[in-house]
């Protein structure tokens, strides 16, 4: 439980931030724009054609998306939209604002649970940071569109939160609809895993010798089956179980060396989109080292592989890719609480950077993938 005050600063920042959001984005669209669109479209960028598309029709047949028609909603797990489809067809409120409400709903909830989860860890004041630094973060912008950044958000957390009070069964369900939200979400298995050897140990589990011991395995069990239920149903309606994975060549992703990706984008132009993530990735990656050394082993894992995973493919969404997961903005608070002068100027950054990504984001301009 959370005191009144702290539920009360958690409410503010949430407001604040989706306030600047809004107001950004509407300024954006209605003043700087050239080709001033409905509100409604120039919110609803890039996924969230693909995400409608599966809300309206279904996942496809056959590619037929994209310039050359190569291009399938396969690649887009069916968590978040089937949800919303579900709240649309019961409340009869457009999908579009079910999806807008739903995401702002679940970011709340997801900023609560940040909250109870580092002040468990560290303690009450840089478990506050870490809420303010996440929900006034450029990339808190996901959170508030029609993508499944928010829901993808929640679970995780809530993963890390039951897991760490031993609600093994609580943990392995959210674990089993986070492999259903996004492709990463199934190497939560490994943070369940060090999580669970480090309150039951090694050989307790390996040889079943307390209660405890099944209530881990469960959770490493039921973790994947939003991904396999995935599975299994584009084996069905496709006849290629793997179509999320083999139809991410329509966007030019496809495995390479990541550390080649790296050295070629510092070798890109300073000014150019591609050095800004390659540097984004190095910070990230740098964040992850540092949770090593604080040995907070369980989010270090996630992170490595949520970093080298999309990185072996490309470098284009890295940014979304990592300053949207928490273990980032939880060890960004430690370091920077340690000065309430350092705290500001990183708010005060991190709010100019939110407010030109919001009005880039109604421009759609690219580089807000």
């Amino acid at each position: 439980m959370i005191s009144a005050q702290a539920w009360k600063k958690i409410l503010w920042i949430f407001l604040s931030s989706r306030v600047l959001i809004v107001f950004s984005a509407w300024f954006g669209n209605q003043y700087v724009d050239p080709v001033r669109l409905d509100f409604r479209d120039a919110f609803c960028r890039m996924d969230c054609t693909w995400y409608m598309d599966i809300i309206s029709h279904g996942y496809q047949l056959a590619p037929s998306g994209l310039r050359d028609g190569g291009a399938a909603n396969w690649a887009f797990f069916p968590l978040f939209p089937k949800i919303v489809s579900f709240i649309s067809h019961l409340s009869m409120v457009p999908a579009l604002y079910v999806g807008y409400l739903l995401n702002s709903v679940l970011f709340f909830f997801g900023l609560y649970f940040l909250f109870v989860y580092v002040k468990k860890v560290y303690d009450e004041k840089i478990a506050m940071t870490a809420v303010l630094l996440m929900a006034f973060s450029p990339y808190s912008l996901y959170f508030s569109t029609f993508y499944s950044e928010s829901m993808f958000f929640l679970l995780f957390i809530l993963v890390f939160v039951f897991a760490d009070q031993g609600k093994w069964v609580e943990a392995g369900l959210f674990a089993a609809l986070l492999s259903a939200t996004r492709p990463l979400g199934v190497m939560i298995v490994f943070p369940i895993l060090i999580m669970g050897l480090k309150q039951v140990g090694f050989k307790n589990l390996i040889f079943f010798k307390t209660e405890d011991v099944y209530k881990v395995w469960f959770a490493l069990v039921i973790a994947p089956l939003g991904l396999f239920a995935y599975i299994h149903f584009l084996y069905l309606h496709t006849g290629d179980a793997m179509a999320f994975s083999h139809i991410q060549i329509a966007w030019h992703r496809y495995v390479q060396n990541p550390f080649r990706l790296l050295i070629g984008g510092l070798m890109q132009p300073i000014a150019s989109y591609g050095f800004y993530t390659t540097i984004a990735t190095v910070g990230g990656l740098l964040i992850t080292l540092m949770l090593f050394l604080k040995k907070r082993y369980a989010e270090f894992s996630f992170m490595v592989l949520a970093i080298f995973i999309p990185l072996s493919t490309s470098l284009v969404a890295m940014p979304r890719y990592i300053f949207t997961l928490f273990p980032t903005y939880m060890l960004l608070a430690l370091f920077v609480d340690r000065s309430t002068y350092l705290k500001n100027i990183m708010v005060f950054i991190l709010m100019i950077g939110l407010l030109f990504l919001s009005v880039s984001w109604v421009m759609g301009e690219w580089y807000t993938r």
